[in-house]
């Protein structure tokens, strides 16, 4: 048997399991086991900028600002783009691109998810443009260097400023919150 096989087989049945006490295949999603409920406590218990920044600042977080930017008809879709994270943990966007197994596999994950919620397949500009700016807003913010060279190259950042709120359970009620006031169905 190839090593490609081998591989092939063993991600078939590669699982974690959930907040919820469910089976999920990461590798091979299925809509029926995406469960918002272990998205929002995933991400309320994930760090941002993996975990270098000055404050613990969750991807949950960072999801309900992302929902306030934009406007109304783009707010599910700013809330839940970040949700692949829940099940596969984040890699840095600058070593993303020499794993191309891993992008392969967070891309099949994010589609599953996009469409279980009724989201379009792919990311909206609109979308995509806050979240840079809300990036930059909050690399300032969270006492990263780096956000002046983003802003130099136009990327400007909001004009409030983000201070991570108390409690992982407080940011995890917020992101439900604000999925089931957006019509959101588990």
């Amino acid at each position: 048997m190839s090593y490609r096989t081998t591989m092939a087989r063993t991600a078939a049945t590669a699982y974690i399991e959930t907040f919820t006490g469910k089976k999920f295949y990461p590798l091979w999603p299925i809509q029926e086991g995406i469960d918002i409920v272990d998205i929002a406590h995933a991400l309320s218990n994930v760090c941002r900028y993996t975990g270098h920044c000055h404050y613990f600042y969750s991807v949950a977080e960072h999801c309900v600002r992302m929902s306030g930017v934009v406007p109304h008809e783009f707010k599910m879709e700013a809330l839940l783009h970040d949700a692949s994270e829940a099940y596969l943990a984040d890699i840095a966007g600058p070593i993303k691109p020499f794993l191309p197994d891993y992008l392969k596999a967070e891309r099949r994950l994010e589609v599953a998810i996009r469409r279980k919620f009724g989201l379009p397949d792919e990311m909206s500009p609109e979308v995509k443009e806050a979240d840079r700016r809300i990036l930059v807003t909050e690399a300032r913010d969270l006492g990263m260097s780096w956000w002046e060279e983003w802003r130099d190259r136009g990327i400007l950042p909001y004009d409030f400023e983000v201070i991570p709120f108390e409690s992982n359970e407080r940011v995890c009620d917020m992101f439900l919150n604000e999925f089931y006031n957006l019509g959101g169905q588990r």
